[in-house]
């Protein structure tokens, strides 16, 4: 992240709360995404109730309550009034990552990829994505390939592959950031990985797909 420009919300500053990773609420302001700790929101009971209950349903695995839960904090708004010095937002210059895809022609920008682990340990894919198309943006599917500290292949210890597949399912439109966070569940070794793009789908129901492979991908390396 670039320390060089720090931006500070004002009081009163609404923000939205749109996901939940390592005990951090994800949370949007004028189509920049920050993070803020779980453990400032914790005097507030509606949201301190929903990230625990994130937390229960996450250690369950259970795909489906997780999603209604997470539509319930997307649409949790909040004030920055309570929040007082403790959340930064730092306005990032992504124009060389940008230029980067554009000149790939492909619809996203891919940027800030790494590798975090939970509260149980599992290792978590991060990214963020730039829309730089002139559609709507409704899901992208997308190969993540799996590796240790010595750049080996990780590989689920049932299918014996170190791809994993991931879909993110969020609507974003022209210049708006949004993210994608997935747990690699079975890939326990993960420190490392790359990701390819390979299918966008647009609001207006078209859809592009990756002809140019390896090309449209980043590393977290």
């Amino acid at each position: 992240m670039n320390e060089a420009v720090i931006k500070r919300l004002q009081k009163n500053d609404t923000i939205q709360a749109i996901g939940y990773a390592n005990d951090f609420i994800v949370i949007k302001h004028k189509n920049t995404i920050g993070y803020v700790n779980s453990i400032h929101l914790e005097n507030y009971p509606t949201i301190s109730y929903q990230i625990q209950k994130f937390r229960d349903l996450k250690d369950l695995n259970d795909k489906k309550q997780q999603a209604e839960l997470l539509t319930k904090l997307e649409n949790q708004k909040l004030k920055y009034s309570f929040l007082e010095d403790d959340i930064e937002f730092k306005p990032q210059d992504y124009t060389k990552e940008i230029e980067k895809f554009r000149q790939l022609k492909s619809p996203i920008a891919i940027v800030e990829p790494k590798v975090n682990f939970n509260s149980i340990g599992n290792p978590e894919a991060f990214m963020k994505f730039i829309n730089i198309s002139n559609k709507v943006i409704d899901a992208i599917t997308i190969d993540i390939y799996c590796y240790n500290n010595f750049n080996n292949p990780v590989n689920h210890y049932l299918h014996k592959t170190n791809l994993f597949r991931g879909i993110a399912q969020e609507e974003f439109s022209q210049n708006e950031e949004s993210f994608g966070i997935w747990t690699l569940y079975g890939y326990d070794n993960t420190t490392k990985f790359k990701a390819i793009i390979r299918q966008i789908h647009f609001k207006d129901n078209t859809k592009w797909i990756n002809n140019k492979n390896d090309a449209i991908s980043i590393k977290s390396f």
